[in-house]
C-alpha cells in the first residue's frame, strides 16, 4: 500500500501536468483504487536475536504446541508473528522453489483463494498444498471424460441438474471477479469440482456425458484467470479450438440460476416447527395446500385448529393455530 499510494500520486501528478499543457483532454487517469493486501509469512529468529529464513527451519507439532528447531545443528528457533515478507527479516519464501515444487498455478490459485484481495494473506506449505491437490482434481475430471460428441437429452434428470449448476457457477464467478472477491469465486469452482465427481463419466448415460462436456468447457473458461496454464491444458484436452484465453467469457442464463426448489421453513404460532421442499417460484395457495396436505402438518398440530396460513412466497411459512 505503501508503494501504491506514491504510484497513485506521480501519475495523477503527470496526468494533470499533460492535461495542462494541452496534452490530454483527461484530468484523471484512474476511476479507481483498489489496495491489495500483502503477503505474510511467520517470522524465525536465534536466541542471539539473528533472523533465520523459512528454508532453515523444522516445525515440530506436538498438540497444540508448534517448536522450531535449525536444521542444520538442530538449535532451537523462535517463531514470531506473521509479518508482510521482507528480505530484512527473512522471511520470504522463493518463488522458484515453490513453482519447481507445486507450479505456478498452484501457488496462483493459493494466493488468490487465501483471503478477499485487500486483506493480508499468509503463506502456508499446507495452503499450497491444497491449491496443488485441486489442480490434479480437475486434471483428473478432463482426463476421465471421453471423447464427444454425446447425444444430449434436456429432459434427463441428471443433466438437468447438472445445467443449472454449471449456469449458476457461471453466475457466481463472474460476479465474484467483477466485485473482486477472487476467493469467493474459487471457493464456487471447489464446490462445482466435488460436483463433477458426484456425477462421474464412468458408466454414465450419453445425455450426462453430453451436459459434462458442456460443463467442462464452462470451467476450463472460468478457471482461465486463476490458473491459465492448466486451463489452457484442460481445454486442448477436450479438443477447444484455438487458445482458451481468446475463447469469449460463457455466459448464464439467469433462469437456469434460480433453484428448481426452495427449503420453505414452517413455523407455527412463531416458533419454527419444520421444513418443506417446494418449488421455487410456486404461488402461495399452492405452498398452502402443500402444507395442509402434508402428513406431518397432522401429527404436529394433533389437538389444534389452524386458523390462518400465511405464506411468503419463498421464504417461510406461518400457521396460526389454537386449541
Amino acid at each position: 500500500i505503501e508503494h501504491a499510494v506514491l504510484h497513485l500520486l506521480y501519475a495523477r501528478f503527470v496526468t494533470k501536468a499533460l492535461a495542462d499543457a494541452g496534452y490530454l483532454s483527461v484530468r484523471e487517469p484512474f476511476d479507481g483504487l483498489f489496495t491489495q493486501g500483502m503477503v505474510t509469512h511467520e517470522t524465525y529468529r536465534l536466541q542471539s536475536g539473528e533472523w533465520v529464513e523459512p528454508g532453515e527451519v523444522a516445525i515440530e507439532t506436538e498438540g497444540q504446541t508448534r517448536r522450531a528447531r535449525l536444521l542444520s545443528n538442530g538449535a532451537p528457533v523462535v517463531i514470531g508473528d506473521p509479518e508482510k515478507m521482507s528480505k530484512s527479516k527473512k522471511n520470504t519464501v522463493p518463488p522458484g522453489e515453490i513453482f519447481e515444487v507445486y507450479g505456478v498455478d498452484a501457488a496462483r490459485l493459493f494466493v488468490l483463494s487465501d483471503s478477499p484481495p485487500e486483506r493480508d494473506a499468509q503463506w502456508s506449505n499446507a495452503g499450497v498444498e491444497g491449491a496443488w491437490r485441486f489442480v490434479n482434481r480437475v486434471w483428473g475430471e478432463f482426463e476421465s471424460q471421453p471423447a464427444g460428441p454425446h447425444a444430449a437429452d434436456p429432459t434427463h434428470t441428471g443433466a438437468e441438474a447438472l445445467r443449472r449448476a454449471t449456469h449458476r457457477l457461471t453466475r457466481a464467478v463472474t460476479e465474484a471477479i467483477e466485485t473482486f472477491r477472487f476467493n469467493s469465486g474459487i471457493a464456487r469452482l471447489y464446490e462445482f469440482l466435488n460436483l463433477l465427481r458426484e456425477h462421474k463419466a464412468e458408466g454414465a448415460s450419453e445425455a450426462l456425458l453430453a451436459e459434462r462436456a458442456e460443463a467442462l468447457s464452462v470451467f476450463a473458461r472460468l478457471i482461465a484467470p486463476f490458473t491459465p496454464h492448466l486451463a489452457e491444458e484442460c481445454w486442448a484436452r477436450i479438443g477447444g479450438e484455438g487458445m482458451v484465453v481468446f475463447t469469449p467469457w460463457p455466459a448464464f442464463d439467469e433462469a437456469l440460476t434460480r433453484e428448481a426448489e426452495v427449503t420453505l421453513p414452517v413455523q407455527v404460532n412463531g416458533k419454527r416447527r419444520w421444513e418443506i421442499r417446494a418449488p421455487a417460484g410456486a404461488e402461495p395457495a399452492d405452498v398452502e395446500k402443500m402444507v395442509l396436505d402434508d402428513p406431518q402438518t397432522a401429527r404436529r398440530l394433533e389437538g389444534l385448529t389452524i386458523r390462518k396460513v400465511i405464506v411468503v412466497k419463498d421464504r417461510i411459512v406461518n400457521i396460526v393455530a389454537a386449541g
